[in-house]
């Protein structure tokens, strides 16, 4: 199995840190599991920096993405598991909405699908 985790850096903040740990785990239980980081600050060689890369795979992204949202997650999925991100979450009150924004682009939701999962 393969898995690239995105992320911002590998280094820098929170987030980074506990996907690179994710990632190191992952790698020890011989998933073959690398990230894709717009700012590379450690050495590792399983981390490579990509801004310009991320910009080639959002036609790749556009094709198709799951996105499931629980109480404390959200993980996504694009083309067929290749592409993975997984996000904890901490909300003081249930989803009620969902918003799709961009940064410098265009998205567009040609079909939407909503399931309640059962518990």
């Amino acid at each position: 199995m393969k898995v690239v985790l995105l992320c911002k850096s590998d280094a820098v903040g929170g987030a980074a840190v506990v996907t690179f740990r994710l990632m190191n785990a992952l790698r020890k239980r011989g998933i073959d599991a690398r990230m894709l980081v717009a700012q590379k600050s450690t050495a590792s060689p399983y981390v490579d920096e990509a801004a310009h890369g991320l910009r080639r795979m959002m036609p790749f992204l556009s094709e198709r993405l799951r996105i499931y949202i629980d109480k404390s997650s959200i993980e996504v999925f694009g083309n067929g598991g290749q592409f993975v991100m997984t996000n904890l979450v901490f909300p003081v009150e249930p989803y009620s909405t969902l918003s799709v924004s961009t940064t410098g682009g265009k998205a567009k939701v040609s079909n939407l699908k909503v399931y309640s999962l059962k518990n």
